[in-house]
């Protein structure tokens, strides 16, 4: 058998109802599923697999599947530094997405979460609104391409988590009509370049920064 319990695999999107597959026979329920990235949960004592993303338990083959070519971390950040070579953080059309993460940010003490995390969830962002020409925030759409790119459609990031408290933040911006927090920063150059390049989405005015007065 190809697969362990936890790898990733893609259902073939050419599954037929009917279908003989390693000796199982495909029903709709599972031909529905062809292109999704699901995960192994257990492995047969004889043979096939069960994966957690299928309440009804059915047994899969390594004939139903074909192996996920994951985002390696090198390709990952290649593909951020890419983005950022091209683009001013300004112009930048990940960084336009509402409530985004900032990842130059981000990537300084998560280096592999911002991989999963933040990378490749704000790049599928972008993607999706490049596709249907509108924000998806976290709707279907926008969790069917996380699914197939290999991570949790429920991928999120808060500033104050346990390990990620608020006080870190120097920098706090702010609105300047209604005084609403709308990001904060570590670095001086960043938070610089966000009141400077930025006007605020809940007021559609200019940002502003105690400590950079």
């Amino acid at each position: 058998m190809k697969y362990k319990v936890g790898d990733k695999v893609r259902i073939r999107e050419d599954l037929v109802t009917g279908g003989n597959y390693g000796g199982y026979v495909a029903v709709d329920d599972m031909t529905d599923m062809g292109g999704s990235v699901v995960t192994i949960e257990r492995v047969g004592e004889v043979h096939g697999y069960y994966i957690k993303e299928d309440p009804d338990e059915y047994c899969w083959t390594d004939e139903m599947f074909d192996p996920v070519e994951e985002m390696s971390a090198e390709e990952a950040i290649s593909l951020q530094i890419k983005m950022c070579r091209e683009n001013e953080c300004a112009t930048c059309p990940i960084q336009k997405i509402p409530d985004c993460v900032e990842c130059e940010e981000y990537m300084i003490e998560h280096p592999e979460e911002v991989v999963k995390e933040v990378i490749i969830h704000e790049y599928l962002h972008y993607y999706c609104n490049s596709i249907t020409k509108r924000n998806n925030g976290h709707n279907k759409f926008f969790k069917e391409c996380c699914l197939k790119s290999g991570i949790s459609p429920n991928a999120t990031f808060k500033y104050n988590s346990e390990n990620n408290k608020v006080e870190k933040y120097k920098y706090k911006i702010y609105c300047s009509k209604c005084k609403k927090i709308v990001c904060m920063h570590v670095r001086k150059d960043t938070a610089i370049r966000k009141v400077n390049n930025y006007i605020s989405k809940c007021c559609k005015v200019r940002l502003y920064c105690d400590n950079l007065m």
